[in-house]
C-alpha cells in the first residue's frame, strides 16, 4: 500500500530576488523559520536583512512574517500549489505611505 494519505506531497515553492528566479519542493505543512533561512541561503543573504511576501487574489502585496501570516499565504496559493514569494530587503524602500491628513488651521484669535 502507498503511503500517501500519511506522507504530505512537497509543495512547489518560487521565489524570486531582483531578477533572479529560484524553485524549490518544500515538506507540507511548510514551516516559517526553516523556509525563511533557506530563502536567505539561496540568495546569499542574512535572514535579519529580508522580509518575504507575496500577491494575494486582490492584487495586494502582503507581507509573510510569521507562521500565520505563511499559512494564510499557503492557502491563498492552493487553487495552483505553487507559492509564489518575493524577497524584499528590509531597508529598501516600499510603497509610500499614505500622506498624513494636514491638520486644519487654527481660527486667528480675536485681536
Amino acid at each position: 500500500t502507498h503511503t500517501q494519505d500519511t506522507m504530505a506531497a512537497p509543495r512547489s515553492i518560487k521565489v524570486r530576488f531582483d531578477q533572479d528566479l529560484r524553485r524549490f519542493g518544500a515538506p507540507d505543512p511548510l514551516e516559517f523559520g526553516p523556509l525563511h533561512e533557506r530563502v536567505a541561503g539561496l540568495f546569499t543573504i542574512d535572514a535579519a536583512d529580508f522580509f518575504l511576501s507575496y500577491t494575494d487574489a486582490d492584487g495586494d502585496v502582503v507581507r509573510v512574517t510569521c507562521q500565520d501570516e505563511l499559512d494564510e499565504a499557503v492557502a491563498s496559493s492552493a487553487p495552483e500549489g505553487i507559492l509564489r514569494l518575493t524577497v524584499n530587503l528590509a531597508g529598501a524602500a516600499g510603497p509610500a505611505p499614505a500622506p498624513a491628513p494636514k491638520p486644519k488651521a487654527a481660527p486667528a484669535a480675536p485681536k
